[in-house]
C-alpha cells in the first residue's frame, strides 16, 4: 500500500464528474482513522455523495492499466509521471462479501489533484471483483491483506 495514496486530506477534482453523475466534481480523500488500507471520498457537492476506496493492486496484485493519451493530457500528467489509481469497495453486510469496481477506475493526477473515472470497457476486468479480507490473527478483520504492485500500462483481468 501507497501511504500517500490513501493517506486523506487530498481534494479530488473531476471536471467531468463521475460516471452517471456529472456534477459530482469535487471530493475530499480522507484516510480510514484505523490504518486499513482503505479511505473514503468525500462528496463535496453532494455531501450523501461517499465511497470507500483502495488502490486496485491490493485488490489483484496483476491489475494494470493503459491510461489512453487524451486522459493523461485532461489531468495534465507528464510524459514519464505515472498516475495515481483508486477503486470504488462496495459493501454488503448479510452474507458479509466485498467487491471492488476494477471496471471503472479513478485515474488521478498526485501532484494536482486532477481526477477521472475511466470505464475499461475491453479489458477484461470485471466490476464486481470479489476482495479477498485477511488476518492472521482474526477470520473476522476488516483489512485487505494482499500484496501488489502498480503498473500504468497494459490491461488484463486478474
Amino acid at each position: 500500500m501507497s501511504d500517500t495514496l490513501l493517506a486523506g486530506g487530498r481534494t479530488l477534482v473531476f471536471p467531468d464528474g463521475l460516471v452517471g453523475y456529472p456534477e459530482w466534481q469535487r471530493f475530499e480523500l480522507e484516510a480510514s482513522p484505523d490504518g486499513s488500507p482503505v479511505a473514503w471520498l468525500q462528496g463535496k457537492d453532494e455531501e450523501e455523495a461517499c465511497f470507500l476506496v483502495t488502490e486496485p493492486a491490493l485488490v489483484c496484485p496483476t491489475y494494470e492499466v493503459d491510461v489512453p493519451r487524451h486522459v493523461r493530457t485532461a489531468l495534465g500528467l507528464e510524459a514519464k509521471q505515472l498516475p495515481a489509481m483508486l477503486c470504488m469497495l462496495v459493501v454488503q453486510p448479510e452474507p458479509l462479501t466485498i467487491t471492488a469496481n476494477l471496471l471503472g477506475p479513478i485515474i488521478y493526477n498526485p501532484d494536482n489533484g486532477l481526477a477521472c473515472q475511466v470505464v475499461l470497457a475491453d479489458s477484461g476486468y470485471p466490476a464486481r471483483y470479489p476482495v479477498v479480507v485477511t488476518d492472521p490473527a482474526s477470520a473476522n478483520s476488516t483489512s485487505i491483506h494482499t500484496p501488489g504492485s502498480r503498473s500504468a500500462e497494459g490491461g488484463a483481468a486478474c
